[in-house]
C-alpha cells in the first residue's frame, strides 16, 4: 500500500492481516531543499523512470530545479507520525548535522591518541566514529549489532561491545543507559526457565531470551563499569538484577558440577538451519563456563560492595568450585588444549575452535595457557583474522558464500573468520609479551578499516581462505559490526596501552606493551570523574593526573626475556 501526502511518500509495510508481526508499520520518504521546505512532487518518487540515468527523468528534473536536495526517511507506527517526522527533520536538518558533527569532534578530541603510526592513528579515529554511529535509542539506549541487517539490540553483542564503545573511553552515561535498558527487560517470572536472563535480542516489537552467554556478559560489563567509574549508587540500583541472574542460572541451568548448561544454539555460535544448529555446542561450552565463573566473581564483588556479605561469600565459593571442576573436566592433557564443549552425555568435543582462548583466566597452569595460545595462533589465526574452525576439520567451510555447494549459515561458524575474535587472541599474545606479533593482527584490521569494504569501519566476517587467483579473502557479513569495532578500541587501551583503572581501590595498573611500530605515544585513560594523560618519549613515561583524588599507579613492563620490573608510584 503506497500513497502520497503533502509531498511525502508513505509506504504501508505490513498487510492488514499481519499487523502484529512487526513494527514500525509505516515508512515515509520526503525530499526537501536547503530551505527545509518539502518538495511537493509526487512524480519525484512514484515514476518508475526516476531511477534511470536520464536527463529527463523526474529525479534529474528535480535536481535541475533544486541544486541541493535532501532525502529524508522516517519509520513510525502511524502514517501521521511519518509525515510529521519528515517535515520536522527537514526544518532542523542543518542543526541536527551540526550537533552530530560537534558531538563527534568532542569525542575524538577527548579521546585523541597520537602515535608514530599514522595509519593506526587514523584508523582508530574512524573506528571510534563508526562505533558511535551504532549507539542508538530505538527501544531504550542500546548498540545495534551491525548494519545493514542487525539493526536491533543483541545482548551478547551489546555487552562485548560496551567495553570499547563506552568503558575505555569514559562514556559513563552511555554505559549506564545501555545497562539500565537491558535490566528493565530481564525475565522476572520465577516459573520460567529463562528467569534471570537479560534478553538475547530486543527489537521494536519483541524480546527473546534464547542465549546462555548474554546474561554473564551483562554482569561482567556491569562490574567493569562500576570499577572504572566508582559508581556505587548504580551498583545498588542494579543489584536485584544481579541477584536474579544468579538465582535463575542456579535454579534452571546448572549441573552437579555447577557448570552452566545450555542448548545447542545458545552460544555465540548460534546459526540454525532446517535440520537444527549448524554448530551444535550443547550442553556445556568452554567459553560459557568461563563466563559463568566471571559472572560469579563479579556478582560476589558487587554484593560485597553493597554489604551483602552472605551472598558474596557463597558466590565466591561457588566460583572456586566451578574453576576446580573446569580444570578437571575441560583440560585435554594429551593435546595441551581445552575441549570446545562437553556434550549432554558427558563426552568432550575435541573440535578445534577459538573459544578456548577466552577461558585462559580460569585455568591454573601457565604452561597450558601457553600451549593453548600457541595452537590457536598456529592453527586458527591467519594474517587477516581468526577462523571459527580449524581447516583440518571435516566440517570446515573455506568460503562464507558458496551457494552452489552449501548455504551461508553452514559456513557461518564453521571456518569463516570473525573479525571480533582477534581481540581475545591479542589478549593472549599480550599476556606472553608478544605485542609485535599481536600488532600484526591489528595491521590487518587497520587495512580493513582504511582500504577495504565500507571504508572507515570494520565488518563482520572474512572468508577463511582467498579464492583462487585472489590475494586476500573476501569480506562478508555486515559491513559495519559493533563488536569488531569495539574490540579494536578495547585492545588498544587494555592491551597495548595496558591501562586498567580501579576507581573503587583508587588504583591504576599500568602495563604498557607498545609495539615497535607505534613508537612514541600520547593518550588519556578515563577513571571516575577525571582522566590521566600518558605520554611516552623513547623509554620515558610521563603521567599527568586530572583526577580529584589520589591514586596509586602500579607500573609494570617487560625486560630481559619476559622478566617484569614493577614499580609503584603515587600522585
Amino acid at each position: 500500500h503506497i500513497r502520497f501526502f503533502n509531498g511525502i511518500l508513505l509506504i504501508d509495510r505490513i498487510p492488514p492481516d499481519q499487523l502484529n508481526l512487526a513494527s514500525p508499520r509505516w515508512l515515509g520518504v520526503g525530499a526537501s531543499g536547503l530551505d527545509g521546505q518539502i518538495l511537493n512532487s509526487a512524480t519525484t518518487f512514484t515514476n518508475r523512470t526516476a531511477v534511470q540515468p536520464s536527463s529527463s527523468s523526474p529525479a534529474a528534473l528535480l535536481l535541475k530545479a533544486h541544486r541541493h536536495v535532501r532525502i529524508i526517511f522516517s519509520a513510525a507506527d502511524a502514517s501521521e507520525a511519518c509525515v510529521r517526522n519528515v517535515a520536522q527533520v527537514a526544518m532542523i536538518f542543518d542543526s541536527l548535522c551540526t550537533a552530530k558533527r560537534e558531538r563527534l569532534r568532542a569525542l575524538l578530541a577527548r579521546t585523541d591518541v597520537k602515535t608514530a603510526d599514522k595509519r593506526f592513528t587514523l584508523a582508530l579515529r574512524w573506528v571510534k566514529a563508526s562505533l558511535d554511529a551504532l549507539i542508538m535509542k530505538q527501544r531504550g539506549t542500546g548498540i545495534f549489532a551491525g548494519l545493514p541487517w542487525f539493526d536491533n539490540y543483541w545482548g551478547r553483542d551489546s555487552f562485548i561491545s560496551l567495553r570499547g564503545a563506552a568503558l575505555v573511553t569514559g562514556n559513563w552515561q552511555t554505559a549506564r543507559d545501555v545497562l539500565r535498558s537491558y535490566a528493565q527487560f530481564q525475565e522476572q517470572d520465577t516459573s520460567l526457565s529463562t528467569y534471570g536472563r537479560v534478553p538475547n535480542q530486543i527489537t521494536p516489537s519483541s524480546v527473546s531470551y534464547n542465549t546462555a552467554d548474554g546474561t554473564p556478559w551483562f554482569v561482567i560489563s556491569l562490574w567493569e563499569y562500576i570499577r572504572r567509574s566508582g559508581d556505587i549508587t548504580f551498583a545498588r540500583e542494579m543489584y536485584q538484577t544481579v541477584l536474579r541472574a544468579i538465582e535463575g542460572t542456579i535454579k534452571y541451568h546448572t549441573d552437579s558440577l555447577h557448570f552452566l548448561t545450555h542448548g545447542d544454539a545458545e552460544t555465540w555460535m548460534d546459526a540454525v538451519g532446517p535440520d537444527g544448529p549448524w554448530s551444535p555446542r550443547g550442553n556445556r561450552a568452554v567459553e560459557v563456563q568461563w563466563l559463568w565463573y566471571e559472572q560469579l566473581r563479579a556478582s560476589a564483588e558487587i554484593a560485597q560492595l553493597i554489604g551483602d556479605e552472605k551472598n558474596s561469600t557463597a558466590w565466591k565459593a561457588l566460583a572456586e568450585k566451578v574453576q576446580k571442576a573446569f580444570n578437571e573436566k575441560f583440560v585435554d592433557r594429551g593435546q595441551g588444549l581445552l575441549y570446545d564443549h562437553i556434550r549432554s552425555d558427558g563426552t568432550p568435543s575435541s573440535e578445534l575452535r577459538p573459544n578456548q582462548i577466552f577461558a585462559l583466566p580460569i585455568i591454573h597452569d601457565d604452561e597450558l595457557a601457553a600451549s593453548i595460545t600457541k595452537t590457536v595462533v598456529q592453527k586458527l589465526t591467519y594474517p587477516y583474522g581468526v577462523a571459527s574452525l580449524w581447516q583440518g576439520d571435516m566440517n570446515f567451510h573455506p568460503y562464507h558464500h558458496a551457494e552452489q555447494y552449501y548455504v551461508p549459515d553452514a559456513a557461518y561458524h564453521n571456518g569463516t573468520v570473525w573479525i571480533w575474535l582477534a581481540g581475545s587472541v591479542i589478549d593472549a599474545l599480550i599476556r606472553f609479551d608478544l605485542e609485535d606479533l599481536a600488532y600484526e593482527l591489528m595491521k590487518s584490521m587497520i587495512h580493513d578499516v582504511l582500504d577495504r569494504g565500507a571504508v572507515g569501519t570494520l565488518g563482520e566476517l572474512l572468508d577463511a581462505l582467498p579464492h583462487p587467483d585472489e590475494k586476500e579473502p573476501d569480506l562478508s557479513g555486515t559491513f559495519s559490526q559493533a563488536w569488531s569495532l569495539a574490540e579494536f578500541v578495547r585492545v588498544v587501551y587494555d592491551d597495548f596501552f595496558g591501562v586498567h583503572p580501579d576507581a573503587l581501590q583508587r588504583r591504576i595498573d599500568f602495563c604498557p606493551r607498545i609495539p615497535e611500530d607505534l613508537g612514541d605515544v600520547e593518550f588519556s585513560a578515563f577513571i571516575s570523574d577525571g582522566s590521566v594523560a600518558f605520554t611516552k618519549h623513547a623509554q620515558r613515561w610521563t603521567l599527568t593526573s586530572q583526577l580529584r583524588d589520589s591514586y596509586r599507579v602500579h607500573f609494570s613492563f617487560p625486560i630481559h626475556n619476559h622478566a617484569r620490573n614493577k614499580e609503584i608510584i603515587r600522585f
